[in-house]
């Protein structure tokens, strides 16, 4: 047992916020797509691989095809860097925070390959990534009482974190304060997160002096379980009551714990041996997981009796190596906005594309031209935006809007086929929208892929059609929103 110690650490005030990979302004390639893996990888290539090294993060596809461009970590504005060694199995580790919103990231302050660098007084930080954005910020530097290495790092919320070391104990900050040492050293923590509002985390002391788990509640530490068979224990992701555990032990390789609710414990069900493993992502019934030297990303399948063969995702280039692993999980569904309109009958009197995201008083405003003994009398627009879902589990469009003036006003909601290259009439209503503004909603039915176009592409196409006597020919619509709810 351990009593929480206050110990400010050494520490730098500099922080920096650095935007990066905003490719043309393009939103949807600014982010890490949901769905798809995200890879740490430390080295750059080169021949020399000593010290530390610099690091970046790699999208894959579950598939294994690469998405865009990585995202170096080093060479920040400030000169300030997130870099690890090369060769140390237990570094460079990825957690997603438990909201969801960043990927935390853990190495040294300083530029790679640095000959002042060693692993007992370089300064430490922890870097948070914006999954929407890719924005990188950096906490302040500290250095732990004594202790090696910086492993593992939990963040709930992208502020608070906790860090790991080898006899680093346990160190718990925020990004932009202090960093304390809350657990001694000489405890030899790895990996850590937090499970059922406790933290846990593991290390090659941790219980009764070998491979083991232990809990922090904020005073104290208690010992859990031992890893294992004596494994050496690296990441491991918890899902209701299953733990599945990354050793770095070839002969033990992955782990599928369950947790017993009697103990607290995680008892073994079953493994799958013969390749060490220290990254680990959970996709479904899918493993997906960095072999321990670093070299590739592999996968195998949880049956619910056994695990598949591994079989390899990608591959690490030559002098690099991949570390730590997170999945970006979808959304239970996506809501998306329109990137853009093209107004095809009527003239735009006001508002733009940042009209149709909800507020009341922003509208987009489109007014029909008056033309004489004009027999159509239609305003016209065609709304564009993109999914990250190819195959919805459920489609709904949101369209609220109202006309100017009074009268018998017929509107017409569409949405695009992209199996027949044509519009499907999904609402056909005739309502009086007069000053009032009215939302319809179309949901959508059969197969919904149909309704996604290639790269994501969604369209919708609102007709209003004037089909009685209105008091005044200059009719408008006004739309405050229009809202695509996309179920994964």
């Amino acid at each position: 047992m351990h009593a929480k110690v206050h110990v400010y650490l050494e520490m730098s005030m500099r922080r920096v916020l650095t935007l990066a990979a905003l490719c043309a302004g393009t939103f949807a390639f600014a982010q890490f797509t949901p769905g798809n893996l995200v890879v740490r990888i430390v080295g750059d290539g080169g021949a020399d691989t000593t010290g530390a090294q610099a690091t970046s993060l790699r999208e894959y596809t579950v598939t294994g095809t690469q998405v865009g461009s990585d995202l170096s970590l080093n060479n920040l504005p400030g000169g300030r860097n997130v870099s690890n060694p090369y060769g140390e199995t237990s570094e460079a580790n990825m957690s997603l925070s438990r909201d969801g919103r960043f990927l935390i990231v853990s190495g040294y302050d300083i530029a790679p390959r640095d000959i002042s660098f060693d692993v007992f007084n370089t300064p430490r930080v922890v870097g948070r990534v914006n999954v929407q954005t890719k924005a990188i910020e950096l906490s302040n530097t500290f250095v732990p009482l004594a202790g090696d290495g910086i492993r593992g790092t939990y963040s709930p919320d992208g502020d608070k974190f906790w860090t790991t070391g080898g006899d680093a104990g346990l160190l718990e900050g925020t990004f932009a304060g202090p960093v304390n040492q809350v657990l001694p050293s000489l405890v030899s923590s790895r990996f850590v997160a937090e499970v059922g509002g406790v933290i846990l985390f593991s290390g090659s002391n941790a219980f009764g002096g070998s491979n083991g788990f232990a809990t922090w509640d904020g005073t104290n530490q208690v010992e859990l379980f031992a890893t294992p068979n004596g494994a050496s224990s690296r990441n491991w992701v918890v899902i209701g009551d299953t733990m599945y555990l990354a050793t770095s032990t070839g002969a033990q390789g992955l782990m599928k714990l369950r947790r017993n609710a009697g103990t607290g414990a995680y008892d073994l069900q079953y493994q799958l041996g013969g390749i060490g493993v220290g990254g680990l992502a959970v996709v479904g019934n899918d493993v997906y997981a960095t072999r321990s030297n670093g070299v590739d990303l592999l996968k195998t399948t949880d049956s619910g009796t056994s695990f598949a063969a591994w079989t390899v995702v990608a591959v690490a280039a030559t002098n690099t190596r991949f570390r730590g692993l997170s999945f970006i999980p979808r959304p239970a569904a996506e809501e998306i906005f329109p990137t853009s309109f093209n107004r095809l009958r009527g003239r735009v009197d006001a508002g733009d594309v940042n009209s149709l995201r909800g507020d009341d008083n922003n509208r987009l405003r489109v007014c029909r031209f008056i033309v004489p003994n004009d027999p159509a009398r239609i305003i016209e627009v065609d709304y564009l935006g993109s999914t990250t879902v190819a195959s919805p589990s459920s489609f709904k469009l949101d369209v609220r809007s109202r006309s100017t003036v009074g009268g018998l006003v017929q509107q017409t909601l569409q949405v695009f086929n992209y199996q027949t290259n044509a519009f499907d009439t999904t609402d056909f209503n005739q309502v009086n929208l007069n000053t009032t503004l009215t939302t319809r909603t179309v949901n959508g039915t059969g197969t919904l892929s149909r309704l996604v176009g290639p790269a994501g592409a969604l369209r919708a196409k609102q007709t209003i059609r004037i089909v009685g006597p209105v008091p005044n020919p200059n009719v408008c619509k006004e739309t405050t929103l229009v809202r695509w709810t996309i179920g994964s």
